[in-house]
């Protein structure tokens, strides 16, 4: 049987990737790193055939792990990260199989987007750690209150920080030194100012260059955490956002030539106006958003991720249009942790939960307090809105600084009549 390449996984999609592939005729195969997961996904990774890899971020480690283990009769390769996109084109190149689109290259640059479609990006500053224009970063600070400083090849807030005064400004060399990062410290960077609005994502996919919308969802962050997306979320934007938001999708699909492939594309939205902030183009969205659009959709999130591929590296071979051909059913998805770091002791769901949930962290792990990253989560849950709420908040989260619930909102906002006030704001 041929089989796919699977680089790494998501936190919710290493069964359905998986799954969706065997559909498909193909055998799938994980290659990951064994550290970066704990739990429920790291129980779903070796389920299937699977092999260790050093490092996934560089191609001579992968050739090595496909030369050791002699794994053979290759038909393609993918990835569910964003983190992992150009490395997993570069490996299907390499091998001479289908993968993900080449202008994924260009589009997983976030200096190289808003320079492709610099009318609907926010104004952007591009420099290196080690040449900072002060000059024009001061100017970009005149008209703005803060700027948001993020890498370019960054994925999931990692490195992103915030400054918030021109004082700040003249430590910017040391404030990168800090973020720790050292695959992102000498590379480019970007400035942009830090525009009001809600955060938005427009979902979707290209099929022989022309982009198909599924929809939108609007999202709640806990600081840089994402916590909270809603889908459908189209009826929370002005139809001239709406257009604009189409209009820059499918002016990036042009210029940049992208061809196959699924797109969680990022806005922030105030009103009538609209600016990209993030493209990730190259994958369905992450957290539980997958789960979350199969079962707005009513399908199997099995049956979504045998589009995602057959669109991602087959094309048009196949044609699952009918996936998305029903008014879509209101949805949460949840991601979870803690208010203040803590050990993890133990999780008790209640006995009848409704909806998915996927554990990410181990008992016995440390849990970053939510704002940090997108590092921060405990777990995903997704489900209908009243039915997941009430599951969520019967679940009791043990740790060594007491018994909590799990935490999502700024402000404490976890139960369930809070929650419900809370919702109908967004």
């Amino acid at each position: 049987m041929k089989k796919i390449i699977i680089i790494e996984t998501s936190d919710v999609g290493a069964a359905h990737t998986a799954e969706a592939s065997k559909k498909l005729g193909y055998e799938p195969v994980f290659i990951f790193t064994p550290s970066n997961y704990q739990a429920d996904t790291y129980n779903q990774l070796i389920k299937y055939p699977h092999y260790e890899c050093s490092d996934t971020t560089q191609l001579e480690p992968l050739i090595k792990t496909i030369d050791a283990n002699n794994i053979q009769n290759i038909a393609a390769v993918i990835t569910m990260l964003d983190s992992r996109l150009n490395i997993s084109y570069q490996l299907a190149d390499f091998l001479k199989v289908s993968g993900i689109d080449k202008a994924i290259i260009t589009l997983s640059d976030k200096a190289k987007v808003a320079e492709l479609i610099s009318e609907y990006s926010p104004l952007t500053v591009i420099f290196n750690k080690h040449d900072i224009p002060y000059r024009c970063l001061e100017k970009l600070f005149s008209k703005n209150e803060k700027l948001i400083i993020k890498p370019t090849q960054g994925a999931g807030a990692l490195g992103m920080f915030m400054l918030n005064s021109i004082e700040e400004l003249k430590q910017l060399s040391n404030l990168i030194e800090k973020t720790n990062l050292q695959t992102l410290i000498h590379g480019h960077w970007i400035a942009q100012p830090l525009l009001p609005g809600r955060l938005i994502s427009l979902e979707g996919y290209a099929i022989g260059g022309k982009a198909n919308f599924i929809g939108f969802t609007a999202r709640q962050k806990v600081g840089n955490t994402e916590s909270i997306n809603h889908f459908p979320a189209n009826n929370f934007l002005t139809d001239k956002a709406i257009k604009t938001a189409y209009a820059a999708i499918n002016t990036l699909v042009q210029r940049s030539a992208y061809k196959n492939g699924y797109f969680h594309a990022e806005f922030i939205v105030n009103q009538d106006d609209c600016h990209l902030i993030d493209a990730n183009f190259g994958r369905v969205g992450g957290g539980g958003i997958a789960q979350q659009l199969a079962m707005s959709y009513q399908k199997n999130p099995t049956d979504l991720f045998c589009h995602l591929i057959n669109t991602s590296i087959f094309g048009e071979i196949h044609n699952h249009s009918d996936l998305y051909a029903i008014e879509p059913i209101k949805t949460l998805s949840i991601n979870y942790g803690l208010q203040e770091t803590s050990v993890l002791t133990n999780l008790i769901l209640p006995n009848h939960f409704h909806g998915l949930h996927t554990q990410i962290l181990n008992n016995g792990a440390i849990v970053p307090k939510m704002g940090i990253n997108n590092w921060s989560w405990l777990s995903i849950a997704v489900g209908y809105p009243r039915e997941l709420l009430n599951s969520l908040n019967e679940i009791q989260i043990v740790t060594d600084r007491g018994n909590f619930k799990p935490f999502y909102l700024e402000g404490g906002m976890a139960h369930i009549e809070r929650i419900d006030e809370y919702l109908p704001q967004l």
